[in-house]
């Protein structure tokens, strides 16, 4: 259960950064306005050293578009399936079934 929302939490994470292009040179005013841009520099730090794997292989692909589209679309439906599997985990972990009714007596 800890590695899924490990899973969820890393490809949350995960996904401003490739919405950034994976390229945190130019970040968006709105970084410099909300006083966050430590965070854009942590996101480069942490994920930056994949940006020319997931670009490589890209365009080993004939990928087209802007190829922080791609890896965005890997990272929510990463986040996704560590969110389902938390779920589940969690709920498989409760003794009494909570979708019922309980029977009127």
């Amino acid at each position: 259960m800890a590695a899924a929302i490990g899973l969820c939490l890393w490809a949350s994470a995960m996904m401003p950064w490739a919405e950034l292009d994976m390229n945190v040179d130019n970040l968006p005013h709105t970084f410099k306005l909300l006083h966050i841009e430590p965070v854009g520099k942590a996101l480069g730090e942490i994920y930056g050293g994949s940006a020319d794997k997931h670009k490589t292989h890209l365009e080993s692909q004939k990928a087209e578009g802007k190829k922080g589209e791609y890896v965005y679309s890997l990272a929510i439906g990463l986040a996704l399936l560590g969110a389902a599997i938390a779920i589940a985990a969690i709920g498989s972990a409760d003794d009494e079934e909570k979708m019922t009714l309980p029977e009127k007596k």
